[in-house]
C-alpha cells in the first residue's frame, strides 16, 4: 500500500520519483489488460479457473509486447 507524504509526515527513506514511475506503469498495464480482456468481469466457476484465465490473458499481453502474433 502507498499513501503520498503529507507535510506533517517525516520524509520518506524512498524515492518518491521511482514509486510514482512504477504505479503509473502498473496502473497502465492493468487498464489494457482490462480493455482487451475484461479481467475485472471474468465469469469463473473456481479458483482454478480464474488462475487460469489470468494466465492466458497475462500470457497474450507479454507475447504481444514482444511482438509474436
Amino acid at each position: 500500500m502507498w499513501t503520498p507524504v503529507r507535510r506533517n509526515m517525516k520524509q520518506p527513506a524512498v524515492n518518491q520519483q521511482l514509486l510514482n514511475r512504477q504505479r503509473r506503469r502498473i496502473e497502465t498495464t492493468f487498464s489494457q489488460l482490462n480493455e482487451l480482456f475484461d479481467i475485472e468481469r471474468m465469469h469463473v466457476r473456481s479458483n482454478d479457473g480464474l488462475q487460469l484465465r489470468l494466465e492466458q490473458c497475462l500470457l497474450v499481453h507479454t507475447l504481444s509486447k514482444l511482438g509474436i502474433n
